[in-house]
């Protein structure tokens, strides 16, 4: 056709057989396997074309071709030509090779049992004819004749396996002669014309099939009206939109059949489908219409030598049915599309009616005249007092100020217009990202932005840019932390930073630092936009960052979608709710460049709930299809209706719709890419190397309000403006493009993956390769681990853990994938749920087991590990001393440094607490004084803690109950100075806490324990919080305030014994019990003692036994007239049972 299209011919004749096969069963597998997601897909599509292709194949081993696949069926033709057998003959040969085909398949798997496939197969003789339709770019076919229609009445009198032959398959037919060759047409004049047969999205996107939701549209039309018709439907096509499929001649008559939603599917489909065959039969008041929605089977069928977009499922056939059954010019809907036509349209219920097919009745509505609904007003709400109250905020308030509310509701807008209010200030901006969750992510981009970074200058460029900065701000001290924010680094930059987690610290100096030297020359307001999707490391320490710098001039102001989402407590809080019609009013006067007529305001209200952002893009979806007329008070709709999507996500495609195609493209790539990415990233995601085309591609997407550009980063208006341009991507051009994108990001960053491991794993999900995404979700989890970044590691972690892999990965190296992720996530639980925490076992437990026969590796060793530190904080000393032991022995035949400092820790732990000193001692000696420096990021990512930092509570305590307290003290006072990390000082800070009050120096523990108060709720460390909690209750009740003191150490205790940590519980108890024999209450503290002696002597917690029971005998002798009251007294027992 397409050739004689190119003569130009648009219709034709000639002699030949036909084939029309209907095949049984492909409804009933697609909807059985309808709610299977993907791999039901699959499970379809392997069907759809074992079925097909050995169709098409056999049509062309007979010199024919497939004319069309109409529904359920394929429609093949056989033109008589000289030098080949009779067309009858090949026909029927080759309608026997399908059906042979098609019975050696069998039942196929199905969730509700195996499902049949069958064909009935008719074949006639006659002539048929074509006919090309179209209208500008668009085109379309029918076929038709007495071959074709003998071939479907055959067809209806066969069973099921069983071929049936008209009788005019044995006359004779006059030869059609042979296919000439066409003049001097060229191969790119014959694609463009055959690209107007099939849409644009479909030839570039080839998928195997996918399930959709679809809304379809069966139009019967007499054959002398067919031409109009489709005329009219191309016209309606531009308005309302729908996919085409070829006009098909068969055993309903002269069809057209609409499908919306496939293959890209908008939000108001159904209202769109609705209108346009609403307008047709206006038009054309003899056709006869049925429409339905519901999920079908889409997706391409056939070979390269022949394919065909096929949709698939029973309401599909119901609408067929439901066209079959109206009368000339009447529209039937069934189904869910009964209420949604309702809202629009008068309708006349028919009753239930039964169709072939369908086992049970189904009601019937016919859709009858337009109606247009009744806009509800909208409340007032303004947005002057928030705009006032930020202002006044950022010019002379401190603190953080926070704008919620939900999408769209205009956060960034009220926050730029307040910044064109004090534009005297200086601004510096940041946004989080909901991929590219690097830790300090918003930060990096603020040191960037001060320091004069780009991605596309030389690194020389960005170090002599930052050097210069920080001389001219005198912040060169603070150069390696910086430079490693914005990915410069020094030779003496590994040994500055080889403790990653203490990075914290010193990057929240520096950056503290940073801002107070530009507050210094000016008002600083720092913006961070969409919080909700910030980093955890980012959101802790905001906090102390703009507490650092309360006495500056500066302000944090952060938009976020939810309150709740981030912990923080703000100065000033604004909700954003809704516009007020007011509101929009003034908003559409500065879109469209007049006012609104008030009918139309009070539309737009109804139609946006308020919603600024969707009213923004309904406006301009207007304006520039010219739907806006003028009126005498203002801007009017025009007539006839309005379809505008009711959705900001199909608004958005509205418009995208309406730019230029290679813009569309463009913004395909980049909503691929996130919300935000930089050029460099597009230009090789979307094949352009040449820089001005573009830069002139991205300059019209600014215009025209996708995205802004600053410098090299690209950035969508909205999330939503993204989410809603990445949704018209098919999910096979999804699944490429996201492919592309991960070779884009590793070639790119090719020097340093480490910050895109976790975006390279998103790219890999949404390309189909959960094995890779896997692999890359365990790198971005342990590398989190090891810059002490707990929370990120435990969110990789359980990303990597939750991607099904199936039988894609051998397994073996599945087992070894999901062991190294739960390991990392066993390590961040350790951190942020707390090591006696049932989480925490829970994962240690899976990886044990997973480690199985490989225990004696490392990975096992580490799994042994978390088991063994969830049994000591649980107070199960006797399990956790023989996993302790054995610890040692597999650590001896690893070998490596690291793995045996943790073994050695393990047993001097546990020895410790079950009273062993002597041996305690011993294996901390090796840990405190190891000679073999491991680099504390080894430590950390495999074991959560460094082992000094964990060895400094035992050893300092072994030294005290040998009366050492010169020693103790000197341990744990020189751990607290050479610790780096937080873990390791709030340790240091808990042992020196401890030690004090053993010793009754009040003031001294009271230093300690507030320290460590302040790093464990800073780190979010539960349970050394309620230890400094216990121990400043201690000081309370010694200071002359006993109850409130007793009740805070009471409080405390029960908190731990709550969340399971009763390992260490004697030696609180010892606090308990000296605070109560000093207060006096010598019967509840007796109680206290003895409960906690009978506790440790059956959990084995021995090493504080003795002190333990001299206190009882103490708050014994205290019930007596005769007690001692004598504070030394007392020491001199503890000192006792100290030197024992």
């Amino acid at each position: 056709m397409v050739e004689r299209l190119a003569e130009g011919r648009t219709a034709g004749r000639a002699p030949g057989a036909a084939v029309y096969v209907d095949i049984v069963g492909f409804t009933a597998l697609g909807d059985a396997l309808a709610g299977a997601g993907p791999p039901g897909a699959e499970a379809v599509a392997s069907t759809v074309q074992s079925v097909m292709i050995p169709i098409v194949e056999a049509v062309h081993r007979q010199h024919g071709f497939v004319a069309s696949f109409p529904g359920d069926a394929v429609l093949a033709l056989f033109p008589a030509e000289e030098r080949l057998a009779a067309p009858g003959r090949r026909a029927i040969e080759a309608a026997e090779a399908m059906q042979a085909s098609i019975c050696a398949l069998g039942p196929q798997r199905a969730p509700y049992g195996p499902v049949q496939i069958a064909a009935r197969v008719g074949v006639g003789a006659g002539e048929f004819s074509w006919t090309v339709l179209s209208a500008g770019e668009r085109r379309t076919f029918a076929i038709a004749g007495s071959a074709p229609a003998a071939a479907v009445e055959a067809e209806q009198h066969a069973g099921p396996g069983r071929v049936n032959s008209h009788p005019t398959i044995e006359q004779p037919l006059p030869l059609g002669g042979s296919r000439q060759a066409t003049g001097p047409v060229t191969e790119s004049d014959l694609h463009r014309l055959a690209r107007g047969f099939v849409g644009p999205d479909l030839v570039s996107d080839l998928g195997a099939g996918e399930f959709r939701p679809v809304t379809t549209a069966f139009i019967e039309t007499p054959v002398n009206d067919l031409e109009s018709v489709v005329t009219n439907v191309f016209d309606l096509q531009n308005r309302f939109g729908g996919h085409l499929d070829p006009v098909e001649i068969g055993d309903k008559g002269c069809v057209v059949r609409l499908v919306w939603g496939a293959p890209i599917r908008h939000e108001g489909d159904d209202a769109r489908c609705l209108a346009f065959v609403h307008e047709l039969r206006r038009r054309h008041r003899r056709v006869r219409i049925g429409v339905t929605t519901g999920t079908a089977f889409t997706g391409f069928v056939g070979t390269t030598q022949r394919m065909g977009y096929v949709t698939y499922g029973s309401h599909v056939n119901l609408a067929a049915r439901l066209m079959s059954a109206a009368e000339p010019g009447q529209i039937l809907v069934a189904g869910a599309l009964t209420d949604l036509a309702s809202a629009s349209y008068v309708l006349q219920l028919e009753g239930e009616r039964r169709f072939k097919g369908f086992a049970r009745p189904i009601a019937v509505a016919t859709v009858a005249e337009h109606r247009d609904p009744v806009p509800d007003e909208a409340g007032y709400v303004g947005r002057e007092p928030e705009l006032a109250a930020l202002e006044e905020f950022v010019r002379h308030g401190s603190g953080l100020g926070l704008v919620a509310g939900p999408p769209g509701i205009g956060k960034s807008s009220l926050v730029a217009q307040v910044r064109q209010r004090a534009a005297d200030l200086r601004w510096i901006s940041a946004a989080a990202d909901p991929v590219w969750r690097e830790p300090f992510q918003p930060l990096r981009r603020v040191v960037a932005d001060l320091l004069g970074q780009t991605s596309h200058a030389s690194r020389s460029d960005n170090e002599l840019r930052l050097l210069a900065g920080l001389e001219s701000l005198g912040l060169s001290e603070h150069r390696i932390q910086l430079g490693a924010l914005v990915d410069l680094f020094w030779p003496e930059s590994a040994a500055v930073l080889a403790d990653r987690a203490a990075r914290r610290g010193a990057v929240l100096a520096a950056v503290t630092a940073l801002l107070a030297a530009v507050c210094a020359r000016q008002r600083v307001v720092l913006q961070i936009d969409d919080l909700h999707w910030s980093d955890q490391e980012t959101i802790a320490c905001l906090p102390e960052l703009v507490a650092s710098l309360c006495e500056a001039p500066f302000v944090l102001v952060a938009t976020s979608r939810d309150e709740a989402a981030v912990d923080l407590a703000p100065s000033l809080a604004l909700r954003l709710d809704e516009l007020s019609e007011t509101g929009l009013g003034l908003l559409a006067e500065r879109v469209v460049g007049g006012p609104l007529a008030w009918p139309t305001v009070t539309w737009l209200a109804r139609r946006t709930s308020g919603n600024p952002f969707f009213a923004q893009q309904v406006l301009l979806h207007l304006r520039e299809r010219r739907q806006l007329l003028p009126g005498p008070t203002g801007w009017v709709l025009g007539p006839g209706g309005v379809a505008v999507p009711p959705s900001v996500g199909a608004v958005v495609v509205a418009r995208l719709d309406g730019l230029p195609r290679p813009l569309r493209s463009i913004a395909k790539s980049a909503a691929v890419l996130g919300a935000r990415f930089e050029l460099a990233e597009l230009r090789a995601l979307a094949g352009r190397a040449e820089g001005p085309e573009l830069d002139a591609l991205v300059a019209q997407g600014t215009d025209v309000g996708l995205w802004r550009r600053s410098g090299t980063v690209i950035e969508f208006v909205h999330a939503l403006v993204r989410d809603a341009v990445y949704e018209t991507l098919l999910v096979v051009a999804r699944s490429r493009l996201n492919l592309l994108a991960v070779a884009v990001i590793e070639e790119l960053y090719a020097d340093d993956l480490g910050p895109h491991l976790h975006r390279l794993a998103h790219h890999l999900v949404a390309a189909g390769d959960p094995v890779a995404a896997r692999r890359r979700e365990r790198q971005a989890a342990d590398r989190a681990l090891g810059l002490g970044a707990f929370h990120e590691a435990g969110a990789y972690a359980t990303a990597g853990l939750q991607l099904e892999v199936g039988d894609q990965v051998v397994a073996e190296e599945a087992t070894q994938d999901e062991l190294e992720l739960w390991l990392a996530l066993a390590s961040s639980r350790l951190m942020t749920v707390g090591q006696s925490a049932a989480e925490t076992k829970q994962a240690y437990d899976r990886a044990a087991e997973l480690a199985g026969e490989a225990a004696e590796t490392r990975a096992g060793f580490r799994a042994l590990f978390g088991l063994r530190t969830f049994y000591l904080f649980r107070g199960d000393h006797v399990r956790a001393l023989e996993m302790a032991e054995r610890s040692l022995v597999i650590a001896e035949r690893i070998g490596t440094a690291d793995v045996l400092e943790q073994a050695h820790l393990m047993v001097g732990n546990s020895r410790f607490w079950v009273g062993d000193l002597d041996e305690a001692q011993a294996h901390l000696d090796i840990v405190l004084g190891a000679d073999v420096d491991v680099r504390p990021d080894v430590h950390r990512a495999g074991f959560a803690q460094h082992p000094r930092s964990t060895a400094v509570l035992p050893a300092a305590l072994t030294a005290w109950l040998r009366g050492d307290r010169v020693g103790a003290l000197r341990i744990a006072e020189t751990a607290a100075t050479t610790a780096v990390d937080p873990f390791g000082i709030t340790m240091s800070q808990q042992t020196i806490g401890y030690l004090h009050c053993l010793n009754g120096q009040v003031d001294a523990a009271h230093r300690a324990a507030s320290a460590m108060l302040e790093l464990a709720v800073k780190h979010n460390f539960g349970m050394y919080a309620e230890t400094a909690r216990l121990q400043l209750g201690w000081v309370r009740a010694r200071l002359g305030a006993p109850d409130d003191g007793l009740r805070e150490m009471v409080e405390a205790q029960q908190r731990m014994l709550a969340d399971g940590t009763r390992g260490g519980n004697s030696l609180r108890v010892v606090l308990l019990a000296d605070a109560s024999l000093t207060a006096g209450r010598y019967d509840s503290g007796l109680t206290l003692a003895e409960e906690g002696l009978i506790d440790a002597t059956q959990r084995r917690e021995l090493a504080f036994l003795g002190v333990l029971a001299r206190l009882r005998d103490d708050l014994a002798a205290g019930q007596s007239p005769d007690r001692p009251t004598n504070d030394a007294h007392r020491r001199e027992h503890l000192d006792e049972h100290a030197a024992l």
